[in-house]
């Protein structure tokens, strides 16, 4: 299994600070924290986003999105088009208090089915999922039509997975939110 990791969002309601390289208390940055998880799970991490960006620095291979402009979905195909066969464990850049268990769930569901994903709070959370290359097919279809990953879940045989917790799939949309999630926002 590889593990991929999405870097290449404009942080818009961020201020354009890369949310990745947000601290966590315990020292790391969100995106270390990720690919530390990966790590533990999968053959070999890529970073999905421009290769002259700020993550540059992590001494991971850094893969620009192979049809630009197509947002994380675009991203999912470029992590999955990377693979070649086998499933991809990706996840989002600005997930600070994902943990190994959330993944461990999706990577044993996954079983036969195309993807393995968690609904938290009633909502699809297709940003921490477990993707087969199987779905390529299906996803290079789609995204001319700039589909996103509803359409997308709905066109093959996903696995959802069922979570009250919805601290996992806390994402980094402001500084506030970084700050009320105990994180210490990016150096410029």
């Amino acid at each position: 299994m590889k593990g991929a990791v999405l870097v290449g969002g404009a942080a818009r309601r961020f201020g354009g600070l890369p949310k990745g390289l947000c601290r966590r208390p315990d020292g790391r940055t969100v995106v270390e924290h990720l690919v530390d998880l990966l790590r533990a799970r999968c053959d070999e991490v890529t970073l999905i986003g421009p290769p002259d960006g700020p993550y540059a620095h992590l001494g991971l291979r850094v893969v620009p999105d192979r049809v630009p402009g197509k947002g994380p979905v675009g991203g999912l195909f470029t992590a999955l088009r990377e693979a070649a066969t086998g499933p991809v464990c990706l996840c989002a850049c600005d997930l600070p208090k994902l943990e190994g268990p959330t993944l461990d769930a999706l990577i044993e569901a996954l079983a036969s089915h195309d993807a393995a994903l968690w609904r938290a709070g009633g909502y699809l959370q297709p940003l921490v999922g477990v993707w087969d290359a199987r779905v390529l097919p299906v996803l290079e279809a789609l995204l001319p039509q700039n589909v996103g990953f509803g359409h997308l879940v709905s066109a093959i045989d996903a696995v959802i997975l069922e979570s009250a917790d919805e601290l996992p799939f806390a994402n980094l949309t402001t500084a506030a939110v970084a700050a009320s999630l105990g994180l210490t926002a990016p150096e410029v």
